[in-house]
């Protein structure tokens, strides 16, 4: 999101939802994990000797960023926690 609005100037109504976040791009990301929780359940069907494992970042992240006055510095602690997992630091 921050990459999208650094070059973003005049926003449009509706581009962001209620959090500040961009829509389209929060809609797609649901969508698409929606899909691939589908395929990985019918993956453990199809291999039940293969460990398939489906972790929802994005829903994590995103109740995290929705929740910021129940939720408080976890935020933060989120981020860095993810920076580090993904070799960004």
């Amino acid at each position: 999101m921050p990459v999208q609005l650094f070059y973003k100037h005049n926003i449009p109504d509706g581009y962001l939802d209620e959090y500040g976040c961009v829509k389209d791009q929060n809609e797609m990301a649901t969508e698409f994990n929606k899909h691939l929780k589908d395929r990985i359940i019918k993956l453990r069907t199809e291999l039940p000797e293969a460990a398939i494992t489906y972790v929802d970042v994005y829903a994590a992240k995103y109740a995290l960023i929705s929740n910021t006055k129940t939720e408080g510095n976890l935020f933060t602690i989120f981020t860095r926690c993810l920076i580090m997992i993904l070799g960004k630091v």
